[in-house]
């Protein structure tokens, strides 16, 4: 029996630049205006907006889903009508927190990119569903 099991997003530099530009916007208005409440703001916009991108993850489900969750994007894909996954260096939007991404592919056109931390295992939980699904890395 297939179990649920949840992959968490590799997180890289992607993430990591806007925070700290966030840090640093805040720690200079701090030292040159004086300002208390705008460096606050800024860095609790920046601590939210954290937290809130540390939660994507991916999940395989017990009934062959693969549910993708990222700020407020939930995407539900049987996992049955994935084709194929490709690696992908694409800088557009997408549930991934890092830019070493893959390019999972399901229906006949739609695709979706994400970045799981183990990705051989994310690849090979998959493929225990659906055997069928081709792997271009």
């Amino acid at each position: 029996m297939l179990q649920n099991r949840v992959f968490r997003s590799k997180t890289g530099f992607v993430v990591w630049v806007p925070i700290a530009l966030c840090c640093g916007i805040a720690v200079l208005a701090w030292y040159t205006d004086n300002l208390v409440l705008f460096p606050v703001l800024i860095i609790g916009f920046g601590l939210l907006l954290t937290l809130w991108l540390l939660n994507t993850s991916y999940s395989i489900t017990a009934d062959g889903l693969l549910k993708i969750r990222c700020f407020v994007l939930r995407i539900d894909i049987p996992i049955h009508v994935i084709t194929k996954i490709n690696k992908s260096k694409s800088i557009t939007s997408a549930a991934a927190l890092s830019s070493d991404r893959l390019e999972v592919w399901y229906n006949r056109y739609d695709s979706v990119i994400i970045s799981p931390k183990a990705k051989d295992i994310f690849i090979a939980a998959l493929k225990e569903v659906n055997p069928a699904i081709k792997v271009n890395l």
